[in-house]
């Protein structure tokens, strides 16, 4: 696997949130998780659909 950046603080050019399945996801640690793309610059810089990505890493309920 390999990211590219073009600031540290901008999501990678390579889309992993998208091509890493979501129960792998879940598994791997907040570091990971975040160089995924599972995260936001502050204040909305990332945001999906107004909220954070990371929500789709939270388990539903059933």
């Amino acid at each position: 696997m390999t990211a590219q950046y073009c600031e540290p603080w901008v999501r990678q050019q390579e889309n992993f949130s998208l091509s890493v399945p979501l129960p792998r996801a879940r598994e791997c640690s907040p570091h990971i998780q975040r160089m995924l793309g599972y995260s936001i610059h502050p204040p909305f810089m990332g945001m999906v659909n107004g909220m954070h990505p990371r929500r789709l890493l939270e388990d539903k309920p059933s």
